[in-house]
Order: structure tokens, then C-alpha cells, then sequence
């Protein structure tokens, strides 16, 4: 179903901004990336800022790559350095590009550290063990609209 990462960047936006931003206008996601692939703003009177990286497997990869070669950018970064505000307010979204309907996996940076090769960050290729698709609940597109609701709601 998905090619590349920016296919499903595109599903997750339309998804939020169809069917999340409609029933709660506060609950949007912005047009540019900063920290993550998505930044969804909840303007209420409770206001905050939610982040999603997205990351897509394809069997052409073979793998989950996170970040950069040796171990640069963004992504090992917040893995590595665990920020507090970025544990409760990042969610790591993560397809099965093998599946012909949209098959996702939600896990927070403190469980997707443990899926990460070798146990750690490193200044490496880092990448997320593929056994994430087996231990962790795969969701459908419902699901999906569920979790991501019930995540961010006041």
C-alpha cells in the first residue's frame, strides 16, 4: 500500500485533519516538520504540542532505519537523551509496508527503545528490530483513529 515514509506521513495528516480536526478544530496538525514528521498543536485551554515521527518498513530496506549514518540527527538523539516532555508528548507511528491494508504499530520512545538493534544508540546505522510487528499490537486504520484520539485529548 505505502512506498515511502512521505506516503504515509500524507495518510496519518489526512486521517487527523478529516477526522480528528473536524470534531475538535483546537486539535490540528501543522503543515512543517520541526521535531517530528508530524507536530499537532491542541489549542484549548489546556494547550500543547504532540509529535509523531513516522516510519515505514518495506522489504526493499530490509530494515527500520532511525536517523542518519553514524548515529546523527534527531531521532537517535531523542532516543539517547530520553527528554521528558518528548516521552509523554511523542509517538512513534511505524507501518507494515508488507500488508495490503494499512497496518500500524504505536509505540512511545521509552518501548520503542527496546526494539532498538543492539540494545542501544550508538554511532552506527541505528534501527528498530523488525519483532516490534510481532510483540507490539498492529493496528487497522480504525484502531489507528482510536489510539491517536484517545492520545490527544485533554
Amino acid at each position: 500500500m505505502f512506498t515511502d515514509e512521505k506516503e504515509v506521513e500524507r495518510y496519518v495528516r489526512q486521517l487527523i485533519k478529516d477526522s480528528i480536526t473536524v470534531d475538535y478544530p483546537h486539535v490540528y496538525a501543522l503543515d512543517y516538520r520541526t521535531i517530528g514528521d508530524i507536530v499537532v498543536c491542541r489549542d484549548d485551554n489546556d494547550p500543547e504540542l504532540f509529535f509523531m515521527e513516522i516510519k515505514l518498513f518495506k522489504e526493499s530496506n530490509g530494515r527500520i532505519g532511525v536517523g542518519g549514518k553514524g548515529g546523527s540527527g534527531i531521532q537517535p538523539e531523542v532516543i539517547g537523551k530520553a527528554p521528558k516532555c518528548l516521552e509523554q508528548h511523542l509517538l512513534w507511528v511505524l507501518a507494515d509496508g508488507m500488508k495490503a491494508e494499512p497496518t500500524f504499530v504505536l509505540a512511545t520512545t521509552r518501548e520503542l527503545r527496546n526494539y532498538i538493534v543492539g540494545g542501544e544508540i550508538g554511532r552506527k546505522q541505528n534501527n528498530i528490530q523488525l519483532r516490534i510487528f510481532d510483540e507490539m499490537p498492529q493496528l487497522n486504520a480504525g484502531a489507528l483513529l482510536q489510539r491517536l484520539c484517545t492520545w490527544l485529548s485533554p
